[in-house]
């Protein structure tokens, strides 16, 4: 019987899930701005099914997640704080089977689970949280538009230029291999999918440039995967080449 993971339970108050909505709406704005949305229905559905079943066992329960794909050949996957979590057509392309496409969803779902983009921007310790959240849900002029930019620009460049800590990419990658467990789907595919990119890296830097090496995260899998049924879960290549046809 496999043991079922599950993220720290952790208690947010109302004011602070709709503060952390409000910024990872505004990035995910900023998202779709710059790259255009991918405009295939069939494609966004198919994504939004697979993760909705990551979320369905493992996401946090005061937040709504939403799915999307970018128009950009690039290979990547962001995700923005309050459940926007975006991959690249490009990205897309680099999948060969549903399980991987749900390793990478099951990362993205974790840092947000995590907070890890919205810790990195939360307010310092020299201004209180309630001053911060008033600052920014309750102003009603340009200082409202100014902070919200500001918190924005400092994720945005969280995402595209300075990376998150290790140790966050770590956990994520972590409790992807859980949350993959938990959906049915087969644990070792994401592997599999990062030891493709490691081999493509050259041309891939986009993807690698704001996580730790390779090797390292691929380590950190290889010490969970040991602990568990490598031959369970579904891989569904035949399904997922059916419904994404690029």
């Amino acid at each position: 019987m496999l043991t079922v993971f599950t993220s720290p339970v952790i208690s947010f108050t109302e004011q602070e899930i709709q503060e952390e909505i409000k910024v990872g709406r505004s990035i995910a704005s900023i998202l779709a701005g710059l790259y255009g949305v991918y405009e295939n229905d069939e494609v966004m559905r198919y994504v939004n099914l697979v993760g909705r079943a990551i979320v369905y066992f493992n996401g946090r329960n005061d937040i709504n997640f939403y799915f999307n794909v970018l128009n950009s050949d690039k290979v990547n996957a962001f995700a923005c704080p309050g459940g926007y979590v975006f991959i690249t057509k490009g990205l897309l392309k680099a999948v060969e089977n549903e399980a991987e496409l749900a390793g990478v969803l099951a990362h993205e779902v974790a840092h947000v689970n995590y907070r890890h983009i919205y810790n990195n921007v939360a307010p310092k310790k020299a201004e209180t949280v309630d001053s911060f959240l008033t600052r920014i849900l309750g102003a009603r002029n340009v200082s409202f538009s100014v902070t919200l930019t500001q918190v924005a620009s400092k994720s945005l460049n969280i995402l595209f230029k300075e990376g998150l800590q290790h140790q966050d990419e770590f956990e994520s990658d972590s409790a992807a291999i859980y949350y993959m467990i938990n959906s049915g789907y087969n644990p070792t595919s994401y592997k599999k999918f990062l030891m493709r990119m490691k081999e493509k890296r050259r041309n891939q830097a986009s993807f690698s440039k704001t996580h730790p090496p390779y090797d390292k995260r691929l380590d950190v899998m290889n010490e969970i995967l040991v602990t568990v049924d490598q031959t369970f879960g579904q891989i569904l290549e035949d399904r997922f080449k059916e419904r994404v046809n690029l």
